[in-house]
């Protein structure tokens, strides 16, 4: 009976060995680990691109750059000079400001704070806080979001801050230049310049359109971070529903967002 005790006892043994260092092995990594892996993999180093030069009939020519290149240039280009003419429109008046205090407009707010929840496709949720204070044109911006996951356990903050140069033009759109920092807080810390031109529609002094597109260069990598929604303010309050990406060399943590906000 001792004999055969100990020969079940060595054998639970062996496959127990065998078998949970398998499993621990197969573990699947969460969307958080997976996206900090993202950016800290060694970015290869680019090919430098030859100048090439084709002959076609009796003339040279010079390729062509590339399709991507050529759309962001011209939509950096109508931005830059849809935000100049927001400056040159009144964005600066003392009259401006009295005027929208008086008829509760959504634009170019003196101070906005903003709690928020997010749930992230794939198990992931994440709270913010994101305060704005400013005077006309002149204003600064920050934003704490905090992510987590139970399987596996882990989380992840983003820090963002920016100076933003604000404008309104033709009394119903708004838009922001924004310029600063954003970072990543996982295993490790990771720093960035961010730039950024949120876009704001206002289409009754209660109901408000965005889109907040931002891109952050860190470790070497582009970061995407770009949302949009529809808030609703009455007086001093509102709330907003919207959705979230932010991705980095293809992994992307997104989902619907909704928040609260108080607005003066």
């Amino acid at each position: 009976m001792k004999r055969l005790l100990a020969i079940l006892l060595s054998m639970v043994l062996v496959l127990s060995t065998a078998i949970f260092p398998a499993g621990a092995g197969a573990k699947e990594k969460g969307k958080l680990e997976s996206f900090e892996e993202k950016l800290e993999e060694p970015k290869k180093k680019p090919v430098p691109r030859r100048r090439r030069w084709e002959r076609r009939r009796d003339y040279y020519y010079e390729e062509s750059p590339e399709v991507e290149e050529v759309v962001a240039a011209g939509v950096m280009q109508m931005l830059a000079s849809f935000f100049l003419m927001g400056l040159m429109h009144d964005g600066s008046s003392q009259e401006l400001y009295r005027r929208l205090k008086e008829t509760e407009s959504p634009a170019l707010p003196t101070i906005r704070i903003e709690p928020a929840y997010q749930y992230v496709a794939g198990g992931v949720h994440g709270f913010s806080g994101k305060m704005e204070a400013g005077y006309l044109m002149f204003g600064v911006d920050g934003e704490y979001l905090h992510y987590f996951e139970r399987d596996p356990n882990a989380n992840m903050k983003f820090i963002q801050g920016h100076f933003l140069l604000r404008t309104q033009f033709a009394s119903i759109i708004g838009t922001n230049l924004a310029l600063g920092v954003k970072s990543l807080w996982g295993q490790r810390r990771h720093t960035g310049f961010e730039f950024g031109i949120p876009f704001y529609i206002f289409i009754t002094k209660n109901f408000i359109l965005d889109i907040l597109p931002y891109w952050a260069a860190i470790r070497g990598r582009d970061v995407y971070d770009i949302g949009g929604g529809l808030s609703f303010k009455y007086k001093l309050f509102g709330i907003r529903a919207g959705y979230r990406a932010i991705s980095v060399s293809g992994e992307t943590l997104h989902g619907p967002r909704v928040g609260l906000f108080f607005q003066w």
